[in-house]
């Protein structure tokens, strides 16, 4: 499973490091809540060993080995900066992580987050993964956030636009009359505070996968009556 933030944020500096690491540490404190074994996170390296020489945190910051590694990396051109984590597990299986890609060109940064495509379920249900949407959504001034399995774009109804895949999040008010075919429409920010976006979600019973043909026809179904009602923008526009 892939999740997927694509932000712009005028407020920091997108290759801010410190920053953008203690937001990857919000993130990581959710991803805790959701599933065992996330407690420690290291920087990625060529090797297992390597990399767990160069922890991502120190207690809710960054660590300044990482923090080093990073001004030595791109002390030379600060335009654009990769940070990536991963949770420490021996086994590929277990393993989750994060990358982000920042950059000071005035053009779309992103975070994603990845697990193994046989812990699908790693996270809970929709109505557990939709928290770590909302952390997101919350933390970056979120352009779409999506939520699908790795080879969704496969499938997904427009090449030049998000996909909807389990649930997707857009900055805007969306409605039931607007979407019907969603299974939800979970609103963003909570209860009792303006509605400043919404999250989509094509299957609310169940783990999406690509396999069950009525989860891909949901997503499908949902894709275009979004693009029907001008609420799926091209990437082009973003």
């Amino acid at each position: 499973m892939l999740i997927t933030c694509q932000f712009k944020d005028p407020a920091h500096q997108s290759i801010d490091c410190p920053e953008m690491l203690r937001r990857m540490h919000a993130v990581t404190t959710v991803l805790a809540q959701k599933s065992e074994g996330l407690t420690h996170w290291y920087a990625q390296g060529e090797s297992i060993d390597v990399a767990k020489s160069y922890p991502a945190f120190e207690g809710a910051e960054p660590s300044p080995v990482l923090l080093a590694v990073l001004d030595h990396e791109y002390r030379l051109d600060k335009s654009f900066t990769a940070i990536s984590i991963w949770s420490g597990s021996d086994e590929q299986r277990d393993r989750v992580v994060l990358e982000l890609q920042g950059n000071n060109q005035n053009i779309p940064c992103s975070l994603a987050i990845s697990y193994h495509k046989r812990r699908d379920d790693r996270f809970g249900a929709a109505d557990s993964v939709k928290d770590i949407v909302a952390t997101l959504a919350r933390l970056f001034v979120a352009q779409y956030i999506a939520v699908s399995p790795r080879n969704y774009f496969e499938k997904q109804v427009f090449d030049d636009k998000p996909g909807v895949g389990w649930m997707l999040y857009l900055p805007q008010v969306i409605n039931a009359e607007q979407v019907p075919e969603a299974q939800a429409l979970i609103p963003l920010p909570a209860a009792g505070k303006e509605q400043t976006g919404t999250i989509a979600v094509s299957v609310a019973d169940a783990i999406f996968s690509l396999d069950n043909p009525r989860h891909v026809d949901l997503a499908s179904r949902i894709e275009m009556r979004l693009v029907d009602q001008d609420l799926l923008p091209r990437y082009a526009d973003l």
